[in-house]
């Protein structure tokens, strides 16, 4: 590391010292010398337990929202003493359990989660922002998610009920705690637009690559042995907590403490406190960023149908298909890994015509895809058609994640993506209870689960009617501005152009059109052909 220019600390990732700034000429950001590729990572300590804590809990809740969702279901079905067809499926259940059809315990479930995350999280946000105990928080809730993913292992056919009431709410409200906190490390040790998308691929990477080792593990042993289902959750859930422990101490560990951000007002509590703020901070967009409200809340509307897939996937697989639990692994595995050509797909579609018209062909995907899931899988006879929707599936969440966050980051006013972060977090989270109650209403009342998979649809073309109303400013698919023949050129590690123009004039032209495609042209421009912020 060279000492900076002002005599700061070192700099151990900067490429070059950046020059003091002279009158009439524009300076470069900084630059990494990070490459931005899917294997890239920092060497700092709090990047490192980034990608630790999220691999640790992205494999923690794989094995529950899969294997020990398939064992529930059959427990709930053997309760209300519907047994399984010939065909392998349940569909011709009448029987209830809980008051329940067993085919709804799923989705109520996620309903009561998706619930109380919501309610958790304003209390969340304020616990960050506002006291000097972040790192305690994330540790907390990390070791909250264990105790909660570790205690089904203990289900059986007397303590289903109890256990996965009590456990997954607790770990879905864990879950989200654990991530606000992680993600607001991450927006302190960045020094840059290229060192946040490296970071963000490399998690995604990670994680990405840790559920599928596990899945590999989990599925080979259960169909070497021939386990039942529920010793498959139970081999998952002793499997991911062993592998999810070392990873989650190593990540707390590098972790360091902070002071808090927010003063608290005297006599208020915490969760009013992030209550206010999430208000306030909605109220000043509207005449900072007029745009930014109307795309969180269509951000709010996308992510529900995604939080809520897995859980109603699995569902529909098991109960309408009769698919085993080692052929939802399989499924699972192929949509993760159908998410890289989702990813390359909303790179190329966001340069060539912006932001907007990327995430509205990405919902257009996302509706063909479900419409036709509902539609053609109708029996056990068409099984072998599933794996097609599991790769269409993972193109939709490679494609219209990316191209969500990336337009909410082309909109958020200059310098407020840390600001921004417990609210954009909290609104992915507000809604993910609507699609399962949905999904639970349908089936209960007309015992249809194609029907109920269908009524995702509903919130993707919500959204898409709200996109339609925004103005799409991060004018990605405009030509590049040629530079003065005065101009000097420099290519930054990353291959982006970076432009210094002599003349002020040119200058002031320049910096504003910098400006406008910032947050969008930058992230997506910087970014892998595999992922994409």
């Amino acid at each position: 590391g060279t000492a900076t220019p002002d005599g700061g600390r070192p700099s151990t990732t900067a490429s070059y010292v950046e020059p003091p700034p002279r009158r009439g000429r524009l300076t470069a950001m900084p630059t990494t010398s990070l490459r931005l590729n899917p294997c890239a990572s920092s060497d700092k300590p709090e990047a490192i337990a980034s990608y630790c804590a999220d691999a640790g809990t992205s494999i923690l809740f794989l094995g529950a929202g899969v294997f020990v969702s398939i064992a529930i279901l059959e427990f709930a079905n053997a309760e209300a003493g519907c047994p399984r067809g010939e065909d392998g499926t349940f569909a011709a259940c009448t029987g209830r359990v809980h008051s329940l059809r067993p085919s709804s315990i799923i989705t109520v479930l996620s309903t009561i989660a998706g619930l109380s995350s919501a309610a958790f999280m304003p209390y969340a946000g304020a616990v960050v922002d506002h006291t000097a105990h972040r790192r305690l928080f994330g540790a907390a809730m990390a070791a909250l998610a264990l105790l909660s993913m570790l205690g089904l292992v203990f289900i059986a056919s007397a303590t289903w009920f109890a256990l996965s009431a009590i456990c997954l709410p607790l770990g879905a409200l864990a879950y989200n705690g654990h991530t606000l906190a992680r993600w607001s490390y991450v927006r302190e040790f960045v020094e840059s637009d290229t060192e946040l998308s490296t970071v963000v691929s490399s998690v995604k990477f990670w994680q990405m690559f840790s559920q599928l080792l596990y899945l590999a593990v989990v599925v080979g042993i259960a169909l070497q042995l021939q386990l039942s289902a529920l010793d498959t959750a139970r081999l998952g859930q002793l499997t991911s907590s062993a592998a999810a422990v070392p990873l989650l101490l190593v990540a707390w560990r590098r972790f360091g403490t902070r002071p808090a951000t927010h003063r608290l007002p005297r006599g208020a509590s915490l969760f009013a406190a992030g209550a206010r703020e999430l208000v306030q901070t909605l109220f000043q967009l509207r005449d900072t960023a007029p745009g930014l409200p109307t795309l969180l809340v269509v951000s709010a509307l996308l992510s529900a149908p995604q939080n809520a897939f897995a859980g109603i996937a699995v569902t529909f697989l098991t109960q309408q298909l009769g698919v085993l639990s080692s052929e939802v692994g399989l499924f699972v595995a192929v949509l993760l890994v159908s998410g890289l050509p989702g990813a390359f797909i909303y790179r190329q579609v966001s340069l060539a015509i912006g932001h907007r018209r990327c995430m509205l062909l990405a919902i257009c995907w996302w509706v063909l895809t479900i419409g036709c899931f509902a539609g053609i899988l109708r029996s056990p006879d068409d099984r072998q058609l599933a794996i097609g929707f599991a790769i269409a599936s993972g193109i939709g969440f490679g494609w219209v994640g990316p191209a969500q966050t990336s337009f909410l980051a082309a909109l958020m006013p200059p310098g407020s993506d840390a600001e921004m972060w417990g609210l954009v977090t909290f609104m992915q989270v507000s809604l993910s209870w609507l699609p399962p109650l949905f999904f639970t209403s349908l089936n209960e009342a007309l015992n249809d689960m194609r029907l109920g998979m269908a009524s995702l649809i509903l919130f993707f073309l919500g959204g898409a009617a709200l996109t339609l109303t925004i103005r799409d400013d991060s004018r990605l698919h405009e030509k590049p501005v040629q530079p003065a023949d005065d101009a000097q050129i420099a290519i930054a590690p990353n291959g982006a152009r970076i432009v210094a123009a002599d003349a002020g004039s040119r200058s002031a032209e320049h910096s504003d059109q910098h400006r406008g495609v910032r947050a969008g042209a930058t992230q997506a421009e910087d970014t892998s052909g595999s992922f994409a912020v």
